[in-house]
């Protein structure tokens, strides 16, 4: 499986409820800011940002970036478990 850093600053609110639903809908994930996650998957990066990004207007930031270890952050100790257990080498 593959982690992907998903981070993105829509205007709309609309449009950032319908994202994070659909980034919660992949099943594993963890939120580490306020508009940011990351999510692990089977999909390639070009199918989450295509899958993402459909609700989104010219104007508004997203991004889509693989992610492995290491890593280092500081956080809630749920999300640092979860970086831990699901980032792939």
């Amino acid at each position: 499986m593959a982690c992907y850093l998903v981070a993105y600053n829509s205007a709309v609110e609309n449009a950032r409820f319908s994202i994070s639903n659909d980034i919660k809908a992949y099943g594993v994930w963890a939120k580490i800011g306020d508009s940011a996650y990351i999510i692990s998957t089977d999909a390639e990066v070009t199918e989450v940002y295509d899958n993402l990004s459909k609700n989104l207007d010219a104007d508004d930031n997203f991004y889509v970036i693989s992610v492995s270890k290491p890593c280092w952050g500081q956080g809630p100790g749920a999300v640092n478990q979860w970086l831990s257990d699901n980032l792939p080498n």
